[in-house]
């Protein structure tokens, strides 16, 4: 990021009437925050489709970043400053989990409310590698001084969601969910407990599916240092991965007996929102503005810190927002002056080609001016322009022609209807995810040190 120092403030505020999160950041542009991608999610079985998502929106690709569709926050009914739960399932449904229930598109043009989470809270989506199509997340009420009401849900692409197993207690507080890639019945859930556990947070495992839990204690986590599931190995249902916030940087844990024990992998200085396992499972990429890029060998000796001789190369300087490994290349958001807002690697973090730079994005849309985006999309364009130094597509920009429907064009072959659409530099393709799941009772602010400053 631009200034010295981040700063990260995580609120949940929990009532009888609902939940309301903000997430705070240093500097105020569009809609109070500095404009960037933080989250990058792959259709499965097709690496060409894959959504974006930004503090303005969600971009769409359908051929693999060479253009992107815009998803503004007004089409997607999305709050200020929220970062949605993101989930793109093997049959193009695109799943949203917001603050106030959860929507789904079949197109991207039309977002529809989910009925079933209708009043909850749905902070994070994953899916089941083993059943295509397949949604597990789960849903959250606040109660008041009582806690919680919790429940895991799933369903086949955005339809027919249905609880698993029973609530979940009262007084757990969830925050990620990961299905082990190897088995369905292997279901891990990141929990925090409540003021009569100092706050620490839990690591539970299912072995039915997420109908119940065995719980495990995860180390250093007392103080409202919050656990996330970071990844599960590909092939051993075992072996899970977990980032814990903490003062002095992220801490990164590995279990490889299902949560019995933990070692600590690496320990970095600031936060680290890119974390990505590789489809092997072999090696784990981590990042964050403070951190640079590190790759090492996921199942290797613990690396020790930033500065230490442990397992971790420092692959590239960048400060990354997210990383996600799919296929050969490893994939970046990052802030715009370093180059891009997604970018690709094809030596493992070593170099990234550009793939997307915000001020590329033009107000073409993929979606007809009469649809739910065409509609809402073009007043908000307007807006976002000029934030993230974007200077075509808007009214003062000079105007364009009809044209035949194709990349960059209404699907109607109409005139754009103002949602971003734009080129990607070269043809390059660029969970983890910004943990925007907070916290009861109070909110967090601490600073990072940057490293070098």
């Amino acid at each position: 990021m631009v200034p010295s120092s981040m700063r990260a403030v995580l609120l949940l505020s929990l009532a009888s009437a609902g939940l309301a999160c903000l997430a705070g950041s240093h500097e105020a542009r569009a809609n109070g925050r500095f404009p960037r991608a933080d989250l990058v999610a792959f259709q499965p079985g097709d690496d060409s489709k894959l959504v974006l998502r930004t503090t303005f929106g969600l971009l769409e690709s359908r051929d693999g970043g060479l253009t992107f569709s815009d998803f503004c926050e007004a089409a997607l009914g999305l709050g200020f400053e929220e970062n949605p739960a993101v989930a793109v399932t093997a049959g193009g449904a695109q799943i949203a989990g917001r603050l106030e229930g959860a929507i789904v598109s079949r197109d991207g043009c039309e977002w529809t409310e989910i009925t079933e989470l209708a009043g909850q809270t749905v902070t994070d989506l994953t899916l089941d590698r083993r059943v295509a199509g397949r949604v597990v997340g789960f849903g959250v009420r606040g109660l008041g001084a009582d806690g919680y009401a919790s429940q895991v849900v799933s369903s086949i692409d955005g339809s027919d969601w249905q609880p698993i197993g029973q609530p979940l207690r009262a007084d757990l507080l969830p925050l990620s969910i990961e299905v082990a890639p190897s088995d369905s019945r292997r279901v891990y859930l990141s929990a925090r407990l409540g003021a009569a556990d100092d706050f620490a947070s839990v690591l539970m495992r299912s072995d039915d599916g997420g109908a119940t839990f065995v719980e495990s204690a995860l180390p250093g986590t007392a103080g409202l240092r919050l656990a996330y599931i970071g990844a599960v190995d590909p092939g051993n249902a075992d072996r899970a991965y977990l980032r814990v916030d903490d003062p002095d940087g992220t801490v990164v844990l590995a279990t490889d007996d299902a949560g019995a024990t933990f070692r600590t992998l690496f320990h970095g200085m600031g936060t680290l929102f890119g974390f990505a396992l590789s489809p092997d499972g072999q090696k784990l990429a981590l990042g964050g503005p403070s951190d640079g890029v590190w790759v090492g060998a996921a199942n290797g000796d613990p690396g020790k810190s930033p500065t230490g001789d442990g397992a971790f190369e420092r692959r590239a300087d960048i400060g990354p927002s997210c990383l996600a490994w799919e296929g050969a290349f490893l994939y970046a958001c990052a802030d715009e002056s370093q180059g891009f807002s997604l970018g690709r690697s094809e030596d493992e973090g070593r170099t990234f080609a550009p793939l997307l730079r915000f001020s590329s994005l033009c107000g073409d849309t993929a979606c007809s001016g009469e649809t739910q985006v065409g509609r809402l999309c073009g007043a908000a364009w307007e807006a976002v322009a000029p934030q993230i130094g974007a200077t075509c597509g808007t009214a003062g920009a000079q105007a364009k022609p009809p044209v035949a429907t194709g990349p960059g064009r209404t699907r109607d072959g109409s005139p754009a209807g103002g949602c971003a659409m734009g080129p990607g530099a070269p043809h390059f393709w660029c969970s983890s995810v910004i943990a925007w799941v907070a916290l009861a009772a109070s909110a967090r602010r601490y600073s990072k040190r940057r490293k070098g400053q």
